[in-house]
């Protein structure tokens, strides 16, 4: 009969708890934000995904950003929040633009498919 003392029974439980947080929450984060999340420049074009997360005044969400033209693959990207930005739609064109604090402002722009 195996006989495990409290001692033993303690430093299987820590050695389950290290492997969890150093090899299996470093893979949760990843899968849940793949890479860094990008700044938004002022002028930047980008078609609107949906958000993420808001916290501590930055917002994070996805997005197709578009360069000279070229819609390119989702991106996430991240700023911060402002009462404005709870106004995005999904599938909508927007622009980073200045607002008078020296902060980004996102704004509404129609964009022609041609």
């Amino acid at each position: 009969m195996i006989n495990i003392n409290l001692y033993e029974t303690a430093l299987l439980i820590l050695l389950a708890v290290i492997i969890i947080i150093l090899v299996l929450y470093p893979r949760y984060l990843r899968r849940k934000y793949i890479g860094k999340p990008l700044r938004l420049r002022v002028g930047q074009r980008f078609k609107f995904n949906k958000i993420l997360e808001t916290s501590h005044g930055t917002l994070i969400f996805y997005a197709n950003p578009i360069f000279c033209g070229v819609r390119r693959s989702k991106r996430i990207f991240e700023t911060s929040n402002h009462m404005l930005h709870a106004k995005m739609n999904e599938n909508e064109y927007y622009i980073a633009s200045d607002d008078e604090s020296g902060g980004i402002i996102i704004k509404d722009i129609k964009i022609n498919k041609t």
